[in-house]
């Protein structure tokens, strides 16, 4: 394999660019270390190809505004990204684990690891679609497994690369299908109608696949086929016959042709999986979520490859400035300044009485040195306050989700009271109108009707007023985003123009302290 001329390099002043993790046809992800505070990312960069394309670019860039809406446990979080010197970049967090596209080409995983991969899938879909956004491309190998010590699986969605968000302008292209064929709803046809459910259709044909080894179809499923010429499904437990029927059922659920026939939205999902794992005898307690102390407890540790070693830069005039002073971590500019002027100092004391030359020179430095001593002190305050910026951001749409997360799982519930309250109101007025009953009995009838009916009523009016704190919740998260890329933004500018100027005056220290060896003799290490 050719070596990789990106790796090395320093993206946006503060990511270094260590080891190639992967790449596709889109885009190329690299194992990066933010400079200024040590902290292991993931950063995916559109293929250039691509990046001279505004609408590749505008798609690109869109997965980092969806994710960044969302922050849930299950959902590899986006921390930044934009562009630099014709690299167009997202940097998301680093998850050390292999895809469940991976893990199935080994053996299928069984009924209740799947059911248990799928119902953090459906907490992850829940919250992205209460945010407005349709992930459009959920397959195993957007499911990233990540083993825990006590044995349970840590999942986390990724590649919102094709997602939709609802209220954003639709951004396609005529000759790009969206999705993985054999993946998506079959209201998807040619390029048609999408919403939530068809993520939930997309997570049944996953658990389908995760279980049983293989696709759910009789046949092989064409991109263009509709709702009504939808390849015939095969239930699961024809695949595999140890299948609990009530998992079967939530599968098969999952998978109705018609979206009104599937749960109504991920958190719904989610209570059906939570209840074929508590039906299992085997069962002990249903994860809700990981804690911030679960994220730590994971298999073994991450040692990723250490960084390239890094060659001196050459000036265009062909000199070279100083040991790398150009690529190397701000970090280390004092320090290797700091070194050379203790050995400058060290060649002024044996060289004697200094003449005026020599004695200017030699202070010329200690002025520039220090010069850079000051602006990295400043250089390390903006890091930790890009630092404090991202962690308070991150706790606070932490936050603000968790409180959506019950909002919407109660107005979930609620609509699913009320649609059972609706059936057997339904059921009730059938049979009085039968006209098979006494006088009596149809007036018992006509009560129990009314009564379904008020309660319904009032089922519904809970989940409204529920869906009318959501929406004041996300409106809140909406405004505290931007304020936060706001905040940002500026921080990120400063953090930027200290590290630039640090380089340069690093170099015209390196400067003064090449004219002080010159008029002292000697050389600098």
């Amino acid at each position: 394999m050719a070596e990789d001329a990106d790796l090395g390099r320093l993206v946006a002043q503060r990511y270094r660019l260590i080891a190639r993790l992967g790449s596709g046809g889109m885009a190329t992800v690299y194992l990066a270390r933010h400079v200024l505070i040590e902290r292991l990312s993931a950063l995916k960069v559109l293929s250039p190809q691509l990046a001279h394309d505004p609408l590749h670019k505008a798609r690109f860039l869109r997965e980092a505004r969806a994710v960044n809406r969302i922050n849930h446990p299950n959902i590899v979080e986006i921390t930044d990204y934009g562009e630099d010197r014709g690299l167009v970049y997202l940097v998301m967090e680093y998850v050390p684990g292999e895809t469940l596209a991976r893990v199935l080409a080994r053996a299928p995983i069984g009924w209740w690891r799947a059911a248990h991969v799928g119902l953090q899938v459906a907490a992850a879909l829940g919250r992205a679609h209460e945010m407005g956004v349709i992930h459009r491309d959920l397959k195993p190998a957007n499911v990233l497994i990540v083993p825990r010590r006590d044995g349970a699986d840590r999942v986390k969605l990724t590649d919102f690369g094709v997602a939709k968000m609802l209220d954003a302008r639709t951004i396609t292209s005529s000759t790009v299908a969206m999705g993985t064929p054999g993946y998506v709803a079959p209201e998807y046809g040619a390029f048609g109608h999408l919403d939530g459910r068809s993520d939930l259709y997309s997570l049944g044909v996953l658990l389908y696949e995760a279980t049983a080894g293989g696709l759910p179809y009789v046949a092989p499923p064409l991109a263009t086929d509709g709702p009504r010429n939808a390849p015939m499904l095969r239930r699961l437990s024809a695949h595999a016959p140890d299948v609990p029927a009530f998992f079967d059922e939530v599968v098969m659920t999952l998978l109705a042709r018609d979206p009104d026939d599937r749960p109504r939205d991920g958190f719904e999902a989610f209570d059906l999986l939570r209840r074929a794992i508590e039906r299992d005898d085997g069962a002990s307690s249903v994860p809700t979520g990981p804690s911030s102390a679960e994220e730590m407890d994971l298999v073994g540790e991450t040692r990723p490859p250490e960084p390239p070693r890094l060659t001196l830069e050459v000036a265009p005039g062909g000199r070279a400035r100083g040991p790398h002073l150009a690529t190397a971590p701000p970090e280390e500019l004092f320090p290797i300044c700091a070194r050379a002027l203790a050995e400058l100092e060290d060649l002024a004391a044996r060289s004697g009485a200094l003449t005026p030359g020599s004695g200017a020179a030699l202070a010329a430095a200690q002025r520039t040195v220090a010069a850079v001593a000051e602006i990295g002190r400043l250089v390390r305050d903006d890091g930790g306050a890009v630092q404090m910026l991202e962690t308070a951001s991150r706790a606070l749409r932490a936050e603000l989700g968790r409180r959506i997360d019950a909002l919407a799982l109660a107005r979930s519930r609620a609509l699913g009271w009320a649609g059972t309250l609706a059936a057997r109101s339904e059921h009730v007025r059938s049979r009085r109108d039968s006209g098979t009953h006494s006088v009596p009995t149809m007036d018992v009838m006509t009560w129990e009707q009314a009564a379904l009916q008020e309660e319904e009523e009032r089922a519904r009016s809970r989940a409204s007023d529920v869906a009318a704190r959501m929406t004041e919740l996300r409106d809140e998260l909406g405004r505290e985003n931007e304020r936060i890329e706001g905040e940002m933004l500026i921080a990120t500018a400063k953090l930027e123009g200290h590290v630039a100027a640090l380089r340069a005056v690093a170099v015209e220290a390196w400067d003064a302290l090449e004219e002080g060896q010159r008029r002292l003799g000697g050389t600098l290490g």
